[in-house]
C-alpha cells in the first residue's frame, strides 16, 4: 500500500507528487493518456506559484525555460500604442520572484516530470485510466484500466483526484461542479511566424474584424486567444488569419495547434470527503480570462500537500477537512469572482470596448494603493 495515489499526470498533479517525494511519501501516479501532454494550453505562471516552484527546487530550471515579463504592457495593435501598463517588479517587498514566467503547459509539466525522476517513492504510470473507487476507514482501493483492456486495483492511505474537469475521482464521491456556463464560446490557437520583430510589445490587443490578444510563449511563436467564436458567420481559420494580420501586420503563419471550448465558472460542493481528495479543475471550473486556472490548481495541491503530510503522520483523515474547506471559499470567494469580473468586462460589447476598459483602469492604477491592491490579486499573491 501506498501513501498517495494521485490520478492526473497534468501540472498539479505531478506538483502535487514533487511535494510528497520531497517530504518522504510514497506515491503513485496514474494518467490515462499514453504520455505527457504536448500542447501549450495554460502558459502564464504567477508570482504566487513561481514561490511554490522554488519551495519544490526547480524554479532554476523553470526560470531558464521560461521567457520572463518584469512588467505587463497591453499594447493596442490596432493604434499602436500602450494600453496599460503594470510594473509586476513593484512586488519586490512582497515575493522573491516579482515577475510573470511565459512557459508552454507542456514544458511546465516536462520539468516537474524529470524532476520527479529523483524520487524512487515516485511512480507514474501512463494509459492508466480509472474506472472507479471505494474507500473504508483504513484505505482507499483504486480500479484502473490498462490500456483500455484489463482491469486491476491499487490501494492508497488518500487518493487526490487531479483529473480535470471530466474528473473520474469526483465522479466516484458523486459531486458535481455547481455553477454556470458563459454565453460565449472562445478559442485558442498557436501560430509560429517567420518573422518575429523583436520590438513586439506582448500581450498584444485587436478589436478590428475579431477581437483577439496575444501572447508570445516561445521564439516565433505566438497563443492568440479569441472570444466570442460562436458567431457562424466566420470560420476559426478565417478569425486566425484576420488576427495574425491585424496584429502583426503580416499574413504569412502556420498554425500549430487551435482549441474551442466554453467558458466556465463551477465549483464542486467539497473538495474532500474521507480519504479522498480533489484538486485544480477537478474540484473547479473558472474563466480562462486572468490566467489564474493551472496556476490555482498548483497552489491546491501545494496547500493539500501539507495537509496530506500531517494526515499520513498522524494517521488521521479527518486533517484533510480544515484544509478542504478553507479552499473552497478561498476559490469560491477569490479566484471565482476576480476572474468572473473580468469576464464580465471582456463579454461587454463583445470585446469591442477592451482598448477603452484598459485605458480607463490605466489611469485608476496610477495611484499606487489602488496599483499595489490590484497587482497582488492579478499575481495571486494576496489568495
Amino acid at each position: 500500500m501506498v501513501d498517495v495515489i494521485i490520478v492526473g499526470a497534468g501540472p498539479v498533479g505531478l506538483s502535487l507528487a514533487l511535494g510528497l517525494a520531497r517530504a518522504g511519501k510514497s506515491v503513485v501516479v496514474l494518467e490515462k493518456d499514453p504520455g505527457l501532454h504536448t500542447t501549450s494550453r495554460a502558459p502564464i505562471i504567477w508570482p504566487r506559484t513561481q514561490e511554490i516552484l522554488a519551495d519544490l527546487g526547480v524554479m532554476d530550471r523553470f526560470e531558464s525555460a521560461s521567457i520572463i515579463l518584469k512588467q505587463f504592457t497591453m499594447w493596442n495593435a490596432d493604434s499602436n500604442h500602450k494600453l496599460i501598463s503594470l510594473p509586476i517588479s513593484e512586488l519586490k517587498d512582497q515575493t522573491h520572484f516579482p515577475q510573470i514566467l511565459i512557459l508552454p503547459q507542456h514544458k511546465t509539466e516536462a520539468l516537474l516530470y524529470e524532476a520527479l525522476k529523483a524520487y524512487p517513492s515516485v511512480q507514474v504510470h501512463f494509459a492508466h485510466e480509472v474506472t472507479g473507487l471505494s474507500q473504508d476507514s483504513e484505505s482507499v482501493r483504486v480500479r484502473y484500466a490498462t490500456n483500455g483492456t484489463s482491469e486491476s486495483e491499487m490501494v492508497a492511505s488518500y487518493v487526490v483526484g487531479c483529473d480535470g474537469a471530466h474528473s473520474a475521482i469526483r465522479a466516484a464521491l458523486g459531486l458535481e461542479l455547481d455553477g454556470i456556463t458563459y454565453p460565449l464560446m472562445a478559442a485558442l490557437a498557436d501560430v509560429k511566424l517567420p518573422y518575429n520583430d523583436p520590438n513586439w510589445v506582448f500581450p498584444r490587443l485587436s478589436v478590428k474584424d475579431v477581437p483577439v490578444v496575444a501572447v508570445q510563449i516561445e521564439l516565433g511563436e505566438w497563443r492568440l486567444i479569441l472570444p466570442f467564436t460562436q458567431d457562424e458567420s466566420i470560420t476559426m481559420d478565417e478569425r486566425v488569419r484576420l488576427s495574425v494580420k491585424n496584429l502583426f501586420h503580416q499574413a504569412d503563419y502556420s498554425l500549430i495547434w487551435q482549441s474551442e471550448f466554453k467558458l466556465h465558472q463551477r465549483i464542486s460542493p467539497q473538495f474532500a470527503l474521507g480519504r479522498v481528495a480533489l484538486a485544480g479543475d477537478a474540484a473547479h471550473l473558472n474563466s480562462p480570462v486572468g490566467g489564474q486556472g493551472m496556476n490555482s490548481g498548483i497552489q491546491d495541491g501545494a496547500l493539500l500537500c501539507t495537509a496530506l503530510v500531517k494526515a499520513i503522520d498522524t494517521r488521521n483523515p479527518a486533517l484533510l477537512q480544515p484544509n478542504a474547506e478553507m479552499r473552497h471559499a478561498k476559490i469560491n470567494f477569490g479566484v471565482n469572482q476576480f476572474t468572473n469580473i473580468l469576464t464580465r468586462v471582456v463579454m461587454l460589447s463583445k470585446g469591442r470596448y477592451m482598448p477603452w476598459v484598459l485605458r480607463i483602469l490605466n489611469l485608476v492604477l496610477k495611484i499606487p494603493s489602488l496599483r499595489q491592491k490590484f497587482l497582488m490579486k492579478l499575481t495571486m499573491l494576496g489568495d
